[in-house]
Parts: structure tokens; C-alpha cells; sequence
């Protein structure tokens, strides 16, 4: 330190110099140390200020383009991750597409087939049947039928079974319907619109037949895999949300009918393609949930505005309603 270049790192005087010598004799910490290397760089910055620029630059200009290159390459992977997903989901789509048109094919295959059985012009032995012996009849040979096409018998059964529920023949359509969600179920393990559709029907059938337990956990598992597919506020939950409404209506329920009235109200806003048959059965729900807690004044104002949308329709829509 005595010896230093800068007058400003030596010892101010003669006597401090004593006292470092003095602590450095009993082994004590003395002032003079090696100079820091922040120090050394300070003072070679000093001495080399071009340099020591010029460095700077260039090591700023190659952080910037490490940079400006490493965004590039995580926005280019990016990008390919995007355009792949774009492409694996226009192959989904073109695949159901597909399915969807193989099926709506092989349906009209059986249908034709089955009216042609009743047809005494095709058939000689053909004898006057009704709709529910013709639907039961053509049903023996399904799953021999459609062996490797399990989503195409899917289709059929449960429009057998809910042609038949319609008729009120319960018994018959129960083993239609059940299969056809078997069926669909074990195609789409992670769930499907196809499944949601089943379990609805399995659900309207059990209503209909008096089954109210049952109905209620078909249709809860219709919400659960609809939600799980399209979130909790779209519009396809509207169906399912009115018939779990007059499934309380019909257990008595009607504060909770009501609010699931309401939600299907809220999410069915949502929905362009929303008809007046729509409007229509939306009013006459929250008529019969009003009229049920005794609120008959405002079930009163829900019939009448059903029915001034009714009058509004045109003719043959009108004679849907009746």
C-alpha cells in the first residue's frame, strides 16, 4: 500500500503506516490489501475507454441477437404446434364428417330395408303390422347385422327405442336405448356428444315410465360429460338443464326447478339458432314452475306470453303444438 501508483490508496501519513505494521506484528487485520478486482477493471477501463467501449457494444449487439434469435426460434416452434393442431383438428372434423355420413348412409340402408319387409309388393308374406311389431321385428338381427359397425347400430337402437318409448311401450325401448349408450360408451371412453345424446333418451324414458331415481342420474351424467366437454356455460347444456327443471317439477321440487330453469335460460342466450318452439317451451316451464309455488299471477303472464308466441307461428308449426 506505501508503494501504490494512486496517491489515494497509500497511507495518509508516516504514523498509519506505523500502526498497519504494529497490527500486522500481533496478528491482527491490517488496512493494506491486493487491490479488489472491481478495482483493476476500473482502472483498465480507464486506461483502455475505446477499448473497453467498443467490447461493450459488441457484446451488447450479440445479447440482443442471441435474443432476438431465441424468441424467433420459441415463436417458430410455436407457430408449428399451432398449425399442427390446426391440422390434427380439421382431420377430426373430416373423420366425423365422415362417420357421420357413413352412418346417416347405413341408417337409410336399414330403414329401407325394414319398410320393404311391410311392403306387400316386395314382400308376399307381408300381412298388415303395426309400427311397434314392424320396429320389434326388424330389431331381432342388429348386433349380427351391424357387427363391425357399433356406432351404426348405436344409431339404429336408439331410434327404435325412442320410437318406441314414444309409443309408451317402456319395456321394449329400455334394452334399445341402453345398448346404444353401451355401445357409445365404449367407443368414446372419454365421453361424446353421441354419448350425451343417449344418456338423455335413457333419461326421458325413465321419467316417462315413472322412474324418477333412475331419470335423475341419467341426466346428471349428461350434464357432467357435456360440461366436461364444452364448459359450464354453453348453450347444448340448455336441454339437458330443462329436463333435469321438469324432472323437479314432476318430484316436486320446485325451488330447485326453478333454478335450473333459470340457468338453461341463461346459457340457451347464448344460442342464435334458438326457435320459438324453443321460446315456447321455455315459457310453459316457467308457467308450470310458478303455478306449482302458488304464484298463479305470474304463471298466469308466462302462459299468455307462450301463447302469443304460439299465435305467431305459422300454420303447420302451430299444428306441432296441438
Amino acid at each position: 500500500k506505501a508503494m501504490e501508483k494512486d496517491p489515494a490508496r497509500r497511507y495518509p501519513s508516516a504514523s498509519e503506516l506505523g500502526q498497519d505494521l504494529d497490527r500486522y506484528l500481533r496478528d491482527q487485520p491490517i488496512l493494506a490489501r491486493p487491490p479488489s478486482t472491481g478495482y483493476l477493471l476500473r482502472k483498465f477501463a480507464q486506461r483502455n475507454r475505446t477499448l473497453v467501449t467498443s467490447a461493450a457494444i459488441v457484446l451488447a449487439s450479440l445479447l440482443v441477437g442471441s435474443g432476438l434469435a431465441v424468441w424467433g426460434l420459441v415463436q417458430a416452434r410455436r407457430d408449428a404446434r399451432l398449425a399442427d393442431a390446426a391440422r390434427a383438428e380439421a382431420e377430426r372434423q373430416r373423420t366425423e364428417a365422415q362417420r357421420q355420413s357413413d352412418n346417416a348412409l347405413a341408417v337409410n340402408e336399414f330403414l329401407v330395408e325394414m319398410l320393404s319387409e311391410a311392403n306387400p309388393t316386395e314382400n308376399p308374406d307381408a300381412r298388415e303390422v303395426t309400427v311397434s311389431e314392424l320396429l320389434e321385428q326388424s330389431a331381432a338381427g342388429l348386433d349380427e347385422r351391424f357387427a363391425d359397425q357399433p356406432l351404426v347400430e348405436a344409431t339404429v337402437r336408439s331410434a327404435i327405442g325412442a320410437a318406441l318409448r314414444e309409443m309408451d311401450r317402456f319395456a321394449a325401448a329400455g334394452p334399445h336405448l341402453e345398448q346404444a349408450l353401451a355401445l357409445r360408451e365404449g367407443t368414446y371412453p372419454d365421453g361424446h356428444a353421441d354419448v350425451v345424446t343417449s344418456l338423455l333418451d335413457l333419461g326421458h324414458l325413465r321419467r316417462r315410465a315413472g322412474d324418477y331415481d333412475s331419470a335423475w342420474v341419467a341426466y346428471e351424467r349428461a350434464l357432467a360429460m357435456q360440461e366436461s366437454l364444452v364448459g359450464t356455460e354453453d348453450a347444448s347444456l340448455e336441454p339437458i338443464l330443462s329436463a333435469l327443471a321438469w324432472l323437479c317439477i314432476d318430484r316436486g321440487a320446485y325451488d330447485d326447478a326453478e333454478q335450473l330453469s333459470e340457468r338453461a335460460i341463461r346459457v340457451a342466450a347464448s344460442n342464435d339458432e334458438r326457435t320459438p318452439l324453443d321460446e315456447i317451451a321455455t315459457h310453459d316451464r316457467r308457467a308450470a314452475i310458478l303455478r306449482f309455488q302458488g304464484k298463479a299471477k305470474e304463471a298466469t303472464a308466462e302462459y299468455r306470453e307462450s301463447l302469443r308466441v304460439a299465435r305467431e307461428l305459422p300454420p303447420e308449426q302451430r299444428a306441432v303444438l296441438a
